[in-house]
């Protein structure tokens, strides 16, 4: 999943590096599966398009 969404980078050999939208998504400001950056207010979370999201 994680290269298929753009997680991480694969630099050959079984070796990859992290992309900064996967550091957004180890600090949960990114929805891989939506793929769209998040943001939070006022407690929730929301998508940086406005749109509610779940969690």
């Amino acid at each position: 999943m994680s290269a298929t969404h753009g997680l991480l980078t694969p630099l050959g050999n079984g070796v990859y590096t992290i992309t900064d939208s996967g550091e957004a998504y180890l600090d949960e400001e990114y929805d891989a599966e939506s793929e769209i950056y998040l943001m939070e207010t006022n407690g929730s979370v929301e998508s940086r398009d406005g749109v509610g999201i779940g969690r």
